[in-house]
């Protein structure tokens, strides 16, 4: 369809008022996606109403101050202090910032009310919190994947069994989950601390890119979920 809506507005002659906006994620684009962006980038050559833009983040400390303060329903400057450690910490980058959020709630900075609104439970928490918190998100994540092991008491292996299965198949379905022996209340807990994400259809996949990396064994218990469930 988007080649062929491409191709239709390179060839009209007529006025067009329309506008078609597309994003990519390059984190989770694929083959495909790659050869259309190659594509708009020729078009672009010769065509002066396609414009492509990198979109790399916050580019500045206020953009990211601004989010956090959005994230944790702050609406004036009172801890835009904490947040530039926050920053410097985690990165301008959305995601190194939502995972210092997610931080910051697991450590008991953080609360959440029936909406799923965070706030600051007390001041005198959040910055001990904050002053705690690691350097770099994969750190962030580490922390908060040792942490999520301990909380509910669970096996290393049993979740990287299913993390495993995750990285094998790209998405897990309910019926493989089923098939394959796998403990939903355990992906579920995954799925709720984001290292896992449901999608509307009820399937499951990582959460982010980065999730995978971060796991230093993922490759070898991807190679045991694999042994275990396929061959005999």
């Amino acid at each position: 369809f988007l080649y062929k809506y491409v191709e239709y507005g390179k060839q009209q002659s007529c006025k067009n008022l329309s506008v078609l906006v597309l994003t990519v994620n390059n984190d989770f684009s694929g083959s495909d996606t790659e050869q259309l962006v190659d594509y708009a980038k020729e078009i672009e050559k010769d065509r002066p109403e396609f414009k492509i833009f990198k979109i790399s983040g916050f580019e500045t400390e206020l953009n990211g101050i601004l989010f956090l303060r959005e994230l944790l329903h702050v609406n004036n400057d009172y801890l835009d202090e904490e947040f530039k450690k926050i920053i410097a910490k985690a990165s301008l980058n959305p995601f190194c910032l939502y995972q210092s959020v997610y931080y910051l709630y697991e450590a008991g900075a953080l609360g959440s009310d029936n909406d799923n609104h965070s706030y600051i439970i007390s001041n005198e928490i959040f910055l001990n919190v904050v002053e705690r918190m690691p350097d770099g998100v994969q750190e962030i994540i580490k922390k908060r994947w040792l942490a999520f092991l301990a909380r509910y008491q669970l096996e290393e292996e049993t979740c990287y069994s299913i993390l495993g299965m995750v990285q094998i198949l790209g998405i897990l379905s309910q019926d493989q989950i089923r098939h394959l022996h796998l403990d939903i209340s355990v992906v579920e807990q995954l799925s709720k601390h984001a290292f896992l994400l449901q999608r509307e259809d009820k399937k499951y996949q990582f959460f982010h890119e980065r999730i995978v990396y971060r796991q230093r064994h993922g490759g070898e218990y991807a190679f045991k979920a694999y042994r275990q469930h396929w061959v005999t």
